[in-house]
């Protein structure tokens, strides 16, 4: 496999070789190089209290009603857990329980339709 992604060439379109190993590791499942507080169109995802124990609090404004992706990784971008709940429009509060995850840094995605953020969270007990 790296011989055949050896001979891809960079430059414009869907075959880059950057574009297909994105492709590979979305189809996988593994997140890497995530920019912490990354945004696409549209507003932050507060998360607190971070640095955190057994609960986390996500807070986010919906503009229209939609369906919420939430998914948590850990460093190595192994996917901990997904949840998926619809929302109408307006401020939400959701509450995620973490006790049955390890101290350490976690990554949560949160996924809204065309809005996307990931950001840093950290579990010290």
């Amino acid at each position: 496999m790296t011989y055949a992604l050896a001979e891809l060439q960079d430059g414009e379109g869907d075959n880059t070789r950057d574009e297909l190993l994105a492709r590979i590791l979305n189809f996988f499942d593994v997140v890497s190089d995530i920019e912490e507080n990354t945004v696409v169109d549209g507003n932050l995802v507060n998360v607190y209290p971070n640095p955190g124990n057994d609960r986390v609090t996500l807070e986010f404004n919906l503009e229209e009603s939609a369906s919420v992706s939430i998914r948590f990784y850990d460093m190595s971008g192994k996917l901990i857990s997904m949840e998926d709940e619809d929302f109408s429009t307006g401020n939400h509060r959701y509450e995620i329980s973490t006790e049955n995850l390890p101290r350490g840094v976690y990554h949560i995605h949160v996924l809204t339709g065309i809005r996307s953020e990931t950001l840093k969270w950290i579990k010290v007990n």
